[in-house]
């Protein structure tokens, strides 16, 4: 589904890709660590909406509860443009 919310937000449908982005959200729940996945993925696809603040905001979450990538995410061609999260 995130592919699918990467796709309408470079084909300009902004409802689309937040609705795919709602869907996937829903199907995640509570669980923590897919969340933290989704945050990943999620941040790619507001960058593509130019919802860069969300998109920090989604990174930031991402690094703290994985530490270990936060050097990976410094250099991601993805987020280059937001600077240090």
């Amino acid at each position: 589904r995130m592919v699918a919310a990467a796709v309408a937000a470079r084909a300009g449908q902004a409802d689309s890709a937040r609705a795919a982005i709602a869907w996937a959200r829903r199907q995640v729940g509570g669980d923590r660590e897919q969340g933290l996945s989704l945050d990943y993925d999620e941040a790619a696809v507001r960058m593509l909406l130019g919802e860069r603040e969300v998109a920090r905001r989604l990174l930031a979450r991402y690094a703290a509860g994985r530490p270990a990538l936060r050097a990976f995410l410094a250099r991601d061609p993805l987020f280059r443009d937001l600077g240090r999260i």
